[in-house]
Parts: C-alpha cells; sequence; structure tokens
C-alpha cells in the first residue's frame, strides 16, 4: 500500500530539513515499526508508524478494517465448527443474524449454545 512519510535528513550543513517521501508500506510490527520502500528505490528501510502522515495512516486504517470485517466472519464460523456439533447452514445462520461482535467469541459461543440448545 502506498504511504506518504515525514523524513528529517540533515543537510550538507547538518541541519534537518522536512521531506515528504512516497513509500510502499510492506509490513507493521508489534513494535510500532513498519518495513517500508520508498518508491524508485530497491531498499526496505525500517521507519516508525509516527513517520506516516496522517491521511496515509487513515487509508491504511480504512484498509485493516475493511480485511478484518471480511475475516471475522470467516473466523466466528470457524470457531463454531470447532466447538459445536451444529450443521454449517445453523452456524452460519447465527453468525449472520445474532453474532455480537463485540463480545468474546467465548461469549458469543456460550449465546449460540442457549439459542440452539447445545451443550
Amino acid at each position: 500500500m502506498k504511504v506518504t512519510v515525514i523524513e528529517y535528513p540533515e543537510d550538507e550543513n547538518g541541519e534537518e530539513q522536512q521531506r515528504l517521501a512516497e513509500c510502499t508500506l510492506k509490513e507493521i510490527f508489534e513494535s510500532e515499526e513498519c518495513c517500508m520502500r520508498e518508491i524508485g528505490t530497491a531498499t526496505d528501510e525500517p521507519y516508525g508508524v509516527s513517520e506516516i502522515i496522517n491521511k496515509s495512516l487513515i487509508e491504511v486504517w480504512e484498509k485493516y478494517t475493511h480485511i478484518c470485517h471480511k475475516e471475522w466472519r470467516r473466523n466466528a464460523i470457524a470457531y463454531l465448527k470447532a466447538n459445536t456439533k451444529a450443521s454449517e447452514s445453523i452456524i452460519e445462520a447465527f453468525v449472520d443474524t445474532q453474532w455480537n461482535k463485540e463480545e468474546l467469541f467465548a461469549d458469543n459461543l456460550t449465546e449460540f449454545n442457549k439459542a440452539y440448545n447445545y451443550k
């Protein structure tokens, strides 16, 4: 994903100058560091997440939430399949109509078992 970062390289006098760089975001780590490649170069460089400008951070967040929205359903179905003997159609119906995304998977399992008298 393309992002813009703020860099502060030193000029020939040793003074920092603000510079915007267009980069490809490759990976974000739990340490709040990320791996990026400046467009037009062949080298991956470490950056702090805080170096990404706000507009780009919003775009990254929107992409992340879009991906998570797709994944939560698949993960919820897999969790119920692994923890119940219910058919896939019953599981999918529960996930699509009654799954509470604000609750833990275990709490949703409890609600599923109550709704369908499973134990």
